[in-house]
């Protein structure tokens, strides 16, 4: 059992009790600043001053042989990972898997920080030239010209948070299926327990939805290179558009390493909320689709309620359907960290359903304990004085996470 499970496990009453007791704070109605985001991360250039790409390629010397020494880390680790799932046939290996799977992400996260930044690198470069000072020149004709760039961006994150998301079942379908439905609701100290056996477990099965996780890893990362590449040229036309002919502002390579994420299904201790942004995703299918062709823009409040038909009422012609986030930024007891929290609601012309459980039942979320779900290695290098690991929808920068991680709550807000 590693460090952070027995202390989930020795402080769990405790955690309840100081939870109850402090108190919620509900944040004014009104749009946060980036500087809002409460994460310890680098000092990006001021945005009147040029970037000094020489300091990037310093700090990123030897970084495509460490991105190839994790990649074979990584592999070696998941194969031992797939011979685990497949041993669970002869008895529950809970604790082995939930260790190897928490070495697995704490690779991944350097891994995926570095790739993606060198390949951020990569895009700048196809529209820069490198000046004798180190800054960059931007060469606005080898810039693409598309379309209404917000709306392309925009459509390319939602593809990449749905193949995300897609991944993140199918990954608790296999636990589902080598452990049974009870295992989310577990115990923290009975870590490692029998908690049920599975009759008849077919070692094909589990092997094709590994295979199958493997898949969407990819499509995740090809709809992230997408998304990479159309915010970089929706960065560079920004500073075109505020007269700057060098490059500035926030890249991956500006913001620290991801920290240590909460475990996914976890039950943490939130407390003192403050209201971010309610985003709304807009769907041409009668529910929010991954589809590029299914996507009909975005919309951004600083409203909440808890009614969606307040944001259905306001959708674009043509919608079928919504998706409403409701972002919160709450501090958590076991972790002395500020967090995003999540809740996630849909909606179209005949019903409403929550997609993680979590029911928003109140604008003003209690203290207390909440079960999360976590998508990972999500959020983007943003900002304007410092560089902050933050959601990106509608061209903002919000409800920063210096795990750059998304908590989806699978419990009710608590009123």
């Amino acid at each position: 059992m590693n460090k952070k499970r027995k202390i989930l496990g020795m402080t769990a009453a405790i955690a309840v009790i100081v939870g109850l007791l402090m108190v919620s704070v509900p944040a004014e109605e009104k749009e946060k600043t980036d500087n809002d985001c409460g994460c310890g991360c680098n000092k990006a250039p001021a945005q009147d001053e040029p970037l000094n790409f020489n300091k990037v390629l310093e700090k990123t010397v030897g970084w495509e042989n460490d991105v190839e020494m994790l990649e074979k880390e990584i592999k070696e680790k998941k194969e031992e990972l797939l011979e685990l799932y497949k041993k669970t046939k002869k008895g529950v290996q809970c604790k082995e898997i939930e260790d190897l799977e928490l070495d697995i992400a704490k690779l991944e996260a350097e891994y995926w920080y570095k790739k993606e930044v060198l390949f951020e690198i990569e895009v700048i470069q196809k529209y820069t030239e490198m000046q004798r000072d180190g800054t960059l020149k931007i060469v606005k004709d080898s810039l693409p010209q598309i379309k209404d760039l917000d709306f392309e961006v925009s459509k390319a994150l939602n593809s990449m948070e749905f193949a995300g998301r897609e991944k993140m079942e199918k990954k608790s379908e296999l636990y589902e299926m080598l452990f049974g439905e009870k295992y989310w609701k577990r115990d923290w100290n009975n870590m490692g327990n029998a908690y049920v056996k599975i009759p008849g477990l077919s070692i094909n099965k589990i092997e094709k939805m590994y295979w199958e996780i493997e898949d969407l890893d990819v499509n995740h990362w090809n709809y992230r290179k997408e998304y990479i590449e159309l915010r970089t040229i929706q960065k560079i036309k920004e500073d075109i558009a505020n007269g700057r002919t060098t490059l500035s502002g926030c890249y991956g390579f500006w913001c620290d390493p991801p920290t240590t994420p909460l475990d996914d299904y976890g039950y943490y201790n939130f407390y003192n909320f403050q209201k971010v942004k309610v985003w709304v995703g807009m769907y041409k299918s009668e529910e929010p689709s991954m589809d590029p062709n299914d996507w009909n823009g975005e919309k951004c409040y600083t409203y909440f309620t808890t009614d969606m038909n307040w944001y259905w009422t306001r959708r674009a012609p043509g919608t079928k359907s919504i998706q409403v986030k409701w972002f919160y930024l709450a501090d958590v007891y076991e972790d002395s960290t500020r967090h995003n929290i999540i809740w996630e609601g849909n909606k179209n012309s005949s019903r409403e359903w929550y997609t993680y459980y979590g029911k928003y039942t109140t604008t003003n979320p209690k203290s207390g304990s909440y079960q999360i779900k976590r998508y990972l290695n999500h959020h983007s290098c943003c900002g304007w004085i410092k560089c902050h690991w933050c959601n990106t929808h509608c061209g903002g920068c919000f409800a920063c996470d210096p795990s750059r991680a998304q908590y989806f709550s699978r419990t009710d807000t608590k009123s």
